[in-house]
């Protein structure tokens, strides 16, 4: 990744801000291993911040996001590969991001890097791979992708379901809104009693040993990366008991992929944050029954490319895919077959492909049918 977090001891209102809250309401853990002597509580918490620039992407997402780049992919095929990987997520974040930036998905992001750029970035990313025996940051990356992708699943879910007003930036979070873990983990080997306990005990846990939770660290972390603003509150406020719209969707995502993966969950907690989600209780219902594995199941193709196809001519797809012939395609629209045979010839111009099978293949694939 490129440098971002370098010089924040240098930054004193944030890091005194950090140091205080995280003055210790009893003794601290020890130390990670490597630690010869002790360290300050906050110190800890601020190195352990700068070292998250060494933060290994998976080396699997990374080839396939250079290989991409290599063949000028179109942005459909490459936005998912970035959104499955959180080091991928923060580094076209921070590249598409100058001051201020305002890109907090990853399809706004990708139209505003330069694919030289984002190759060059990637190509020098760290790895790690999902059955190695990595040591450092990727001991732990493993176990941090398996929470992350499931809740992004279960956002996905909520996405589809059309609760959310800003869906890519619901995408970002829910794959990052447990950084701060990773650094509560840096700093002190361990960031408090794993998965046992619900949410709302961890969080406790945090906040009585280290006078902060992961959340809040989550979020400074997610500044001084140079993450967009908004994408930094919806870490920061995650487990927020008060907060409505895409963070309560975050909340609601993230305790429904702790219970697809038989951690304990609150019931009553669920309820509530699918409440302020604006979620019914139904919903929440069919949500919890299809779980696990099931947040994403029978929901569209996400369409993240504009068709290209004119309104009749995604129709004469789209009854083609049901195996239609062209004059029962014509009788359906209303047209004389020639007309069917006009869209379809333009619709194959238009998608680059030589006949039916690759028109419907693509056109399902970029979700346009």
């Amino acid at each position: 990744m490129t440098a971002g977090v370098r010089g924040v001891v240098d930054e004193p209102s944030e890091a005194r801000g950090l140091t205080e809250r995280a003055a210790p309401r009893e003794a601290p853990p020890a130390g990670p291993v490597g630690h010869s002597e002790p360290r300050g509580h906050g110190h800890r918490l601020l190195e352990a911040i700068e070292a998250f620039e060494s933060f290994p992407a998976l080396a699997r997402a990374r080839d396939r996001l250079l290989s991409l780049l290599d063949a000028d992919a179109p942005t459909a095929d490459i936005v998912p590969v970035i959104e499955s990987d959180s080091a991928l997520t923060i580094g076209l974040l921070r590249l598409a991001n100058g001051p201020g930036g305002a890109h907090s998905g990853v399809p706004s992001a990708l139209e505003g890097v330069d694919a030289g750029d984002l190759r060059r970035l990637a190509a020098a990313m760290p790895t790690f791979e999902l059955m190695g025996d990595g040591a450092g940051w990727g001991k732990v990356a493993r176990q941090f992708r398996l929470h992350a992708v499931a809740t992004v699943g279960a956002a996905e879910r909520l996405i589809a379901d059309g609760h959310a007003k800003h869906p890519d930036r619901l995408r970002v979070a829910a794959l990052l809104h447990d950084i701060g873990k990773l650094v509560l983990l840096r700093a002190y080997g361990r960031f408090g009693r794993g998965f046992d306990g619900t949410p709302a005990d961890r969080l406790g846990e945090e906040q009585q040993g280290w006078g902060l939770d992961h959340a809040v660290v989550g979020g400074v972390l997610a500044r001084r990366l140079g993450l967009p603003r908004r994408v930094a509150t919806l870490i920061e406020r995650h487990h927020s008991d008060d907060a409505d719209g895409d963070i309560a969707l975050l909340t609601l995502a993230d305790a429904l992929a702790h219970y697809g993966a038989g951690h304990p969950v609150d019931g009553k907690e669920l309820v509530r944050a699918a409440a302020r989600a604006g979620v019914s209780d139904e919903a929440l219902d069919v949500m919890l029954h299809e779980l696990p594995g099931g947040a994403t199941a029978g929901t569209a193709p996400r369409r993240i490319e504009p068709s290209p196809l004119s309104k009749q001519e995604t129709a004469s797809i789209a009854l083609m895919a049901t195996g239609r012939r062209v004059k029962d395609i014509a009788c359906e629209l209303g047209i004389s077959p020639s007309t069917v045979r006009t869209h379809l010839f333009n619709a194959y111009s238009k998608l680059g492909v030589a006949d039916r099978t690759q028109a419907v293949l693509l056109a399902t694939k970029r979700g346009w049918i």
